[in-house]
């Protein structure tokens, strides 16, 4: 019998009871990581822009100015080019780092005893599925951004109509990703168990478990915005004690679909 939401978070809180330091400390390290690469992706973006141009537009106050300039950034296919390259590749490292935090995760929600060194487990062993993985998910991301691009390139004074079109596109395209996201989200969790399994197989076996849980999962994921609000409002301290309680309730619901809690207890 399927486990209610209730039941997975009290579980997660359970498992969690003798396992937050480590967890806490796990999540610390990740963070740091995640804030390193988007501060160099922000930097390598700033870097092919015309910045003395925005930074004279601004002091003179020019708005009509700055707008043409990011315009133009932004129909830039080198920019575009950059932009793409560098997300991809923080993405893919980011992705990785939270695959070992979840590798930790599992553990204690398996029983286990966490240790930092599971940090490291994707990168020895067979990282390619993950970068795939991730690449996979990227791609259907970019393709919510092409009616943007489109614009860019395309936009004139009297383009109302195709405007409407492409944001109507836009929205099509973007429930496509959340679509994706949703049935490849135990991709993850099942590359942690085995690493071997092919990354068609892990996709294909994710969206089997998915299949008539979506529901759930939604709801599951719902159920922590008012502990992401507190964190909001502690100015992001207290995301180091509802992260570890939000992965722990995603791996305690993975667990749950792979069938392995016989009990509440479990």
């Amino acid at each position: 019998m399927k486990k209610t939401i209730s039941e997975i978070k009290f579980n997660s809180r359970r498992r969690l009871e003798y396992n937050y330091p480590r967890l806490i400390a796990a999540t610390v390290l990740v963070g740091l990581v995640s804030i390193t690469i988007m501060f160099v992706v922000y930097v390598i973006q700033v870097m092919n822009m015309d910045m003395a141009g925005i930074f004279n537009a601004t002091l003179a106050q020019d708005t009509d100015k700055l707008i043409e300039i990011m315009d133009k950034t932004a129909a830039d296919p080198f920019y575009l080019l950059i932009t793409v390259l560098s997300s991809l590749i923080a993405s893919v490292i980011t992705e990785i780092a939270i695959t070992g935090f979840k590798k930790m995760v599992l553990t204690v929600a398996r029983g286990g005893r966490p240790d930092l060194s599971e940090l490291f487990f994707p990168i020895f062993n067979n990282p390619d599925k993950i970068v795939i993985l991730s690449a996979f998910v990227f791609a259907f991301f970019l393709l919510t951004q092409i009616p943007d691009w489109i614009i860019s390139f395309m936009a004139s004074g009297d383009g109302s109509a195709g405007t409407v079109m492409y944001m109507v596109i836009e929205a099509v395209l973007f429930i496509l990703y959340i679509a994706v996201t949703l049935f490849v989200s135990q991709a993850e969790f099942l590359y942690i168990d085995d690493p071997e399994k092919s990354v068609k197989e892990l996709v294909t076996e994710s969206a089997a478990l998915m299949r008539g849980n979506v529901l759930r999962y939604i709801l599951l994921n719902l159920s922590f915005i008012l502990w992401y609000l507190v964190a909001f409002f502690t100015f992001g301290a207290a995301f180091i004690i509802v992260i570890p309680y939000h992965c722990m309730a995603m791996a305690v619901f993975y667990r749950d679909l792979r069938q392995e809690m016989s009990g509440q207890g479990s």
